[in-house]
């Protein structure tokens, strides 16, 4: 029967050491003295050090100088009866790699007695790819929030969940009062199919994006043209998962445009009337000169001498009225 328990206690305690070496956490023991007494393979992986090359040291070949010492103060002042502040409380540290390389971690201690012996087992994360994560999706959020286009994210239905400042003070109103209304497009591209059919096709059939301008509302009851350009986010699957509207205030530049467009055709008629003012001059000019050979050799209180005077004064009114042109 001992022999069988022996074995029993061999075969518990192997099933042990296999669970550790294949957490996917790094798993450190140490003594009270802060010693390290085991070391898993995660650990290894994580720390780049071998288990041959830490066990017997000092926890604080893994940690930067200035956290050993506040760690190590932490243990002492808990051994000796003060407060708990890294036992039992999930933290974040940094730990330091073999090739001197500091990184995040997130880190668990817990105290065990081992034939009454009071030891420390840390549950160690690398959390580097999610702090570069978290810094990735801080920088975007704050471009998304200083850009000089208005922004909003809609669910696949167009009820909006995120709002950029810029929108909001296109709109005139609060970021939060347009948390979880419909965009304005998504609306009139329900109300009117024929003039949207393009809308759903592009987004949802053929998932591309979609440019179009449409008047929107704004909180003082006045309208103006957005003009925005809808792009569709997949998810892992590929399904559409929300849509990322940047827009902006078309209303001047529409206006510019039409503006131009009239000063165009003015230019163009002006132009033409030049061309025209031109031609017509060089035919006034003949007509004033026959005229003059005619007054010459007719005399001019016959029927026909005060006939060609007055075509002789309405051609000269005629060439007044050209150079006005």
């Amino acid at each position: 029967a001992r022999v069988k328990s022996v074995m029993q206690m061999e075969e518990s305690e192997q099933r042990l050491r296999s669970i550790l070496e294949n957490m996917l956490e790094a798993v450190i023991t140490i003594d009270a003295t802060g010693v390290i007494q085991s070391f898993n393979k995660a650990a290894q992986t994580i720390f780049g050090y071998s288990s041959e090359e830490v066990i017997g040291k000092k926890l604080d070949m893994l940690t930067p100088t200035s956290e050993s010492d506040e760690h190590a103060n932490y243990i002492s002042k808990y051994l000796q009866g003060g407060p708990s502040k890294v036992i039992g409380v999930g933290r974040e540290l940094y730990g330091k790699r073999k090739n001197k390389e500091v990184f995040p971690m997130d880190i668990t201690v817990s105290e065990i007695v081992i034939s009454g012996e009071r030891m420390f087992v840390g549950l160690c994360r690398d959390i580097s790819a999610r702090k570069q994560a978290e810094v990735k999706a801080t920088q975007l959020a704050a471009a998304i929030d200083h850009a000089a286009e208005g922004i909003f994210i809609t669910d696949v239905s167009g009820y909006i969940n995120y709002v950029n400042p810029v929108y909001a003070a296109m709109v005139g109103v609060n970021s939060a009062m347009l948390l979880g209304t419909r965009a304005t497009v998504f609306k009139l591209a329900d109300q009117h199919r024929e003039q949207y059919h393009d809308f759903y096709s592009a987004l949802r059939q053929e998932g591309r994006s979609w440019s179009g301008q449409y008047s929107v509302q704004r909180s003082n009851g006045l309208h103006y043209v957005e003009s925005a350009t809808i792009a569709p986010i997949r998810d892992a699957n590929g399904s559409v998962s929300c849509y990322v509207v940047v827009c902006r205030d078309a209303t001047h530049a529409l206006r510019d445009e039409q503006q131009k467009r009239h000063f165009d055709r003015i230019e163009a008629s002006a132009t033409m009337a030049v061309g025209i003012a031109h031609e017509f001059n060089d035919i006034l000019s003949t007509i004033i000169e026959k005229t003059n050979v005619a007054l010459g050799k007719i005399e001019p209180r016959t029927i026909a001498g005060k006939n060609i005077t007055q075509v002789m004064g309405a051609a000269n009114r005629a060439r007044i009225l050209i150079q006005q042109l």
